[in-house]
Parts: structure tokens; sequence; C-alpha cells
């Protein structure tokens, strides 16, 4: 309403010491230009709080049930190292996701975590490809440096709105990629295995379709589009993958030890 503001807090404010309903216009910069929009405010309903709030905990709490599962049941194992990190880097993602919407958020460990989310992903595909070592030391090096050039600008633009959301583009982009490119992996071992498939392999492919798949594209368009597209859509079924991936490995590790299980 033409009132420089200082930051998100201040913003967050204004707004809260008007009733519901009021119109409040946002004079925004990008670049040289400058545009104002105008929206109501509403009030922040228990229904939109469990949506958000609960989707991102829900998922985070997979996902580190996720890693204990993989580090407790395949300890010396390619897979659980691999699962350890994942569930590990996708549990503090999905976790610290829910504190960026507070008014001066720090949001340090959130991107640190999904910095290098992208890097887990590309292990984890090569791990259930059964690459030779020397592939999965290179390529999975290269994964995590490339997650490090891009922590580190992260952090040190955090504050800056406009560097930052290059960086984030292209932390979205290059998650995006890793997540199509595990759900691909997934589908081509799936299709090799064939009847002979495991009780993990196939809940891998049926999670990965829609906690993997979904939010990898939502994420890559949103990279590419420079946000235009909002990724919090992506925990409506983000929490599907370590879900399904978490049962596969459950029941592999009873068909292995002989015991029964249900029918899938």
């Amino acid at each position: 309403d033409g009132k420089r503001v200082a930051g998100n807090a201040d913003a967050y404010r204004q707004v809260a010491d008007r009733p519901p309903g009021a119109a409040v216009a946002y004079t925004l910069r990008h670049g040289t230009t400058t545009e104002t929009l105008t929206f109501e405010s509403r009030t922040f309903s228990a229904a939109d709080y469990w949506i958000i709030f609960g989707s991102y905990l829900l998922t985070g709490l997979l996902y580190l049930l996720l890693g204990v599962l993989g580090a407790w049941l395949l300890p010396d194992a390619s897979l659980g190292r691999a699962l350890l990190l994942l569930g590990g880097t996708g549990g503090i993602f999905a976790l610290t996701g829910a504190g960026i919407y507070q008014p001066g958020a720090d949001l340090r460990i959130h991107a640190l975590a999904e910095s290098f989310f992208p890097a887990t992903l590309v292990y984890l595909a090569l791990v259930f490809a059964r690459a030779e070592q020397r592939y999965v030391t290179s390529l999975g090096a290269l994964a995590w440096w490339i997650s490090l050039a891009i922590a580190i600008p992260y952090q040190l633009l955090l504050a800056q709105p406009g560097a930052y959301s290059l960086v984030h583009a292209a932390c979205e982009t290059y998650l995006g990629i890793a997540g199509l490119g595990v759900g691909a992996t997934l589908i081509l071992e799936r299709a090799r295995a064939a009847q002979s498939a495991g009780p993990l392999l196939r809940a891998a492919v049926a999670g990965a379709l829609l906690g993997i798949g979904v939010p990898a594209v939502i994420m890559m368009l949103s990279g590419v589009s420079g946000g235009v597209l909002p990724v919090n859509v992506v925990t409506a079924t983000a929490f599907m993958f370590p879900l399904g991936m978490g049962c596969g490995l459950v029941r592999e590790h009873l068909a292995v030890r002989g015991l029964p299980i249900a029918a899938s």
C-alpha cells in the first residue's frame, strides 16, 4: 500500500493489523520493472494448516523412517547406505519446509537439505541400477559436487532475492532431473526383472510413479519457469515414495527370512 517494508516479518505484521478480507496492494520489483498486485487477506484455517504442515510432517517422518529401516535392515549393503542418506536428507528437507512460512524464517538448513537431496536420489538410482563400482563412485561423486556447487552460493545469497531466485530455480531443476532419473531407473529395472522382481523393487516402482515422478515434474517446471508453478503442491503425493519403499523393504526382509507376508 505504498509503504516500504523491511522484510517478510514487517509485511506479515502490517497485514495482520487489518481485518480479514481487507485488500492489500503489494508493489514488487523485478530487475528494473515494478508491478503492483492486490490481494484480499484471509484467515488461515485448520484445514489449510493440516493440508500444508500435516503433509510436510508426514512426508518428513516417512523419509526419516525409511533411512532408519535402510540402516537397520541393510547395514552392510550399498542400498542400505543409499536409503540412509536419502531418508535423512529427505526427512530434513520436508520437516524444515514447514518453517519457511514463518515471518523472518531462517532458510539455511532447509536450503542445505534441498541442495543435497538430488545427490542422494542419483546415488539411489546408481545402486538400484547395479552399476559397476567405478561408475557409482565417479557419477555419485559428480552428483555430490554439483550439490556442493549449488549449496555454497545458496547459503551466501539467501538474503538477496534476485540471486536467491536464480540459485533456487537451478536447485529445483536439478532436483527434478534427479527425481525423473530415479523413476526411469526403477521402471527399467522392474521391466528387466519381470516376474522375478522382489517386493522392494515392485513397491519402489509403485511409490515412485506418484511419490517421485509427479514432484520431479513439478520441481523441474517450477525451476525452468522461475517459480511460476508453486512447489508446495508436491506434498500431496511425495509421501508415497518413502511409504512404498519402506513397506517394500520390510516385505523383502521378511521374504528373505522365510516369514509369511500378506499378498500384494
